[in-house]
Order: C-alpha cells, then sequence, then structure tokens
C-alpha cells in the first residue's frame, strides 16, 4: 500500500534533485523512498552492555588468588 507525502522545499534544491532523479533514471518518488529506507533500516547503535558481552571471556582458574596476581604482574 502506498501514501501521498506532501512536502515543502526550496524551489532551488527541488530543481537539483529533479536534475539528479533525470541523470540516474530515476524519479523523485524513488529518491525519496530509497532515502526513507536508507535511514529507517540504519543498524542499532550497540549499548556498552553490547559491547561488554562481545569481549573475549578471560581465561582465569577460578582459585586464583587475583590480588596476588595482580601484584605480581605489576612487579
Amino acid at each position: 500500500m502506498k501514501s501521498n507525502l506532501k512536502l515543502t522545499i526550496e524551489t532551488s534544491l527541488l530543481n537539483a534533485v529533479i536534475v539528479y532523479a533525470a541523470k540516474h533514471n530515476l524519479t523523485v518518488n524513488e529518491l525519496v523512498a530509497r532515502h526513507f529506507k536508507l535511514i529507517t533500516n540504519l543498524p542499532k547503535q550497540k549499548n556498552i552492555i553490547d559491547l561488554i558481552e562481545e569481549l573475549e571471556k578471560p581465561t582465569i582458574n577460578v582459585d586464583t588468588d587475583l590480588k596476588e596476581l595482580y601484584y605480581h604482574q605489576k612487579i
């Protein structure tokens, strides 16, 4: 299903869009629809939790004394 959309833009911009569309064998409607599809299908930006969950899991023995390991590596 398609719907009509009324836009108000500067005449000079509309003229430039019409020329661009003609050069690329497109209609202004097709350009607008493509742009709307592009901006609405952008990948979701990941939040910090998503980024942390993607990190490689550390391989540390659960019986390791982390405090001792820290000071040993610091030396």
